[in-house]
């Protein structure tokens, strides 16, 4: 197989939770506004937070995101709610590694631009994609990005690039040390 496309998957069980918890914010935003119509002392800030927080959730749950291999690179593209269109295209010989995402506090390498390209929809496994890139004044930079492929797509990207797949964050961060020192 030399293309793989893919696209992300909407978990019944993920739509749920989001739907009960914009609603719940949509509630309690309609609520600190009626009080605020019949004269009870009501924050614009406290109005502020609560509809940057429903457009946060909808803004992670409403994008569409295509995961696309083929022969030399990885492309992924981001649609949001409002259409606009977003591609990050990173090539094999910038990969450092695919890795499973586990949250952590602090990071030994330094990544200098992070991705969410992932819905909160989607039910899968988050994996992090470390590379390296061009950044400001043609220096390298450290950068990862979160996307949630299928099993299929993880197969087909360590065909692409041996032992680089399905690694432990720390032969990921190891490798890059050793390449910068």
């Amino acid at each position: 197989m030399d293309r793989l496309i893919e696209h992300s998957v909407i978990h019944r069980r993920n739509a749920i939770i989001i739907a009960i918890g914009g609603c719940f914010l949509v509630g309690i935003f309609f609520l600190t506004c009626y009080l605020s119509f019949t004269g009870r002392p009501v924050s614009i800030i406290e109005q502020a937070v609560e509809l940057a927080l429903l457009l946060w959730l909808i803004k992670r749950a409403g994008g569409k995101y295509t995961y696309e291999v083929d022969k030399r690179a990885l492309r992924v593209t981001k649609q949001g709610i409002f259409g606009r269109k977003t591609t990050i295209e990173i090539p094999f010989r910038e990969m450092i590694g695919v890795y499973q995402y586990a949250p952590k506090l602090v990071s030994v390498l330094k990544f200098r631009r992070t991705f969410l390209f992932h819905s909160s929809l989607d039910g899968r496994t988050v994996w992090t994609v470390a590379y390296t890139a061009q950044g400001r004044g043609n220096r390298q930079e450290n950068r990862r990005l979160f996307f949630k492929p299928s099993e299929e797509m993880l197969d087909l990207l360590a065909a692409r690039m041996p032992g680089k797949v399905r690694v432990s964050e720390e032969t990921v961060v190891t490798e890059q040390l050793s390449k910068e020192k």
